[in-house]
């Protein structure tokens, strides 16, 4: 035993004695050793930091970081949460936030802040300088969105809460959802089609251009089905698909909370990468993503969905900005066939029917 302590203190003299030594060892580690004693701090004396999550970015951008925000509250019950989401009511009753914000002026007048959490898509860069002091530390992914992902896009965001000091579950996805006031077309099976994307000449291809033909599928397969069209008023689809017999547009007519709640109801939900979709991913709707350009390791579906991709060499190519902006063809979308979406469609909707005539 004496030989072994005096062994333990030529080790202690030797390697743990010069501070600068341990410094450098444990660096990576500092940032978290203070964090957790912060969280002390709040712990003993009932004090709860002030915080803000900047989530103004797309709707996906946003749905994918709730798990994030259940983190910290749990991680911080007594916090003052503030939310600052997009436009609309997508978290409109949510009750895990304190203030439920959508600009920059709103958040700014329940500030200060200590900490800044920031999804991909927040911006303060139009903040002037002299008022960025009201936001505090500022804490945003390592992972920048012109690099590959490794994993889903909620899962980069749930580690700033897990480098806080959060060691529980991945919290689930949140949307709000509201009945819609008109009455929804009732059809056996019901299906929604998102046909839509961010204007933006950079997403132009993912638009998926042959629902008009699917939609003939369908309703050859099942004829008493009803097809709801969901999305914005600038959402481009075939015009023959609006003419057919049990295709509904409701385009443009319902809000973010209302269309959670009509996808909730669907048995099943196609479409492209797009906000809709992750709205789907959220309410645990059945769901066929159509993807081309984009990384379904980064927006794939957490719950009940199916990525559908067709193997080309230069896709995803998302994270190439130039193939992006130049690519005259999207030949990872022409792969997708209405035949090949059918199939998988048949299986759930089949599956499903079986399940309710049990």
């Amino acid at each position: 035993m004496a030989n072994f302590i005096n062994s333990l203190r030529t080790w202690r003299r030797t390697y743990v004695r010069p501070r600068a030594l341990v410094q450098k060892l444990l660096s990576p580690a500092i940032p978290l050793l203070a964090t957790q004693a912060r969280l002390k701090k709040y712990k003993n004396t009932g004090q709860a930091p002030r915080i803000l999550i900047l989530a103004n970015g797309g709707i996906g951008n946003a749905i994918e970081g709730t798990p994030l925000v259940q983190a910290l509250r749990v991680l911080w019950p007594k916090a003052f949460l503030v939310l600052l989401g997009p436009k609309g009511d997508l978290f409109s009753d949510w009750c895990v936030v304190d203030h439920n914000v959508q600009n920059l002026e709103e958040a700014q007048a329940l500030g200060p802040f200590e900490k800044t959490f920031m999804i991909y898509g927040a911006d303060l860069r139009q903040v002037p300088t002299s008022d960025l002091g009201l936001f505090g530390e500022l804490y945003a992914p390592r992972q920048n969105s012109t690099q590959p992902f490794l994993k889903p896009e909620r899962e980069v965001y749930l580690d700033l809460a897990k480098y806080m000091g959060y060691r529980g579950q991945a919290p689930p996805l949140y949307v709000s959802l509201r009945r819609p006031s008109f009455q929804i077309p009732a059809g056996d099976p019901l299906v929604c089609l998102l046909p839509g994307s961010k204007p933006e000449h950079l997403w132009r291809h993912k638009r998926w251009a042959h629902y008009g033909e699917l939609s003939k599928l369908l309703l050859q397969r099942f004829p008493q089905l009803s097809i709801l069209i969901l999305g914005t008023g600038h959402d481009p689809v075939d015009e023959s698909l609006l003419k057919m017999e049990g295709i509904f547009d409701l385009r443009g007519k319902c809000s973010l909370a209302e269309t959670g709640w009509i996808l909730k109801q669907a048995d099943l939900v196609i479409g492209n990468d797009c906000g809709p979709m992750h709205i789907a991913d959220a309410v645990l709707a059945e769901h066929l993503v159509l993807f081309g350009p984009t990384c379904e390791l980064k927006n794939g579906p957490r719950n009940r969905g199916l990525p559908i991709r067709v193997p080309v060499h230069c896709s995803p190519c998302q994270f190439d900005p130039v193939l992006l902006n130049t690519c005259p063809k999207a030949v990872c979308m022409e792969g997708i066939t209405p035949e090949l979406v059918l199939s998988h469609a048949e299986k759930i909707l089949t599956a499903r029917r079986s399940k309710q005539n049990v």
